[in-house]
């Protein structure tokens, strides 16, 4: 897949790689290559939104945030929950959902500018460190 693919195409081709397995939250983040950290920051700022638990996501969001500004290619998460197991039909079904709303986001969003280095990554993870 392309680095420069709409992230909803790559979902929409995840949807149709998943299958009727169970997957792992390690096939997940492979299949985003250098977008994982979006995924993480997302999923993490989801959680944050429930009653309750926003200082704790907060503390969570750090964790990404460091390694951004770290320049890691990837997050580092723990192996137990990298190689947690769901059902590849509750992805699918999540997918169904969100690729469409994407689709019609990027339509109004312009494509950024690439950049040569990973300083963009990093200024990111100040930010939510802030």
């Amino acid at each position: 897949m392309s680095a420069r693919a709409p992230i909803s195409t790559v979902l929409g081709d995840m949807l149709v790689a998943a299958g009727t397995e169970h997957l792992t939250l390690d096939w997940l983040l492979g299949r985003m290559g250098g977008r994982s950290f979006g995924l993480v920051l997302l999923l993490l700022a989801i959680f944050g939104l429930l009653p309750g638990v926003s200082a704790f996501a907060a503390v969570l969001l750090m964790i990404p945030a460091i390694q951004m500004l770290l320049a890691r290619p990837g997050p580092v998460i723990p192996r137990w929950l990298r190689s947690r197991r769901f059902e590849a039909r509750r992805l699918a079904a999540l997918l169904r959902h969100v690729v469409p709303v994407l689709r019609w986001l990027e339509r109004s969003v312009r494509p950024r500018w690439t950049t040569p280095s990973r300083r963009p990554s990093a200024l990111l993870g100040a930010v939510c460190c802030c």
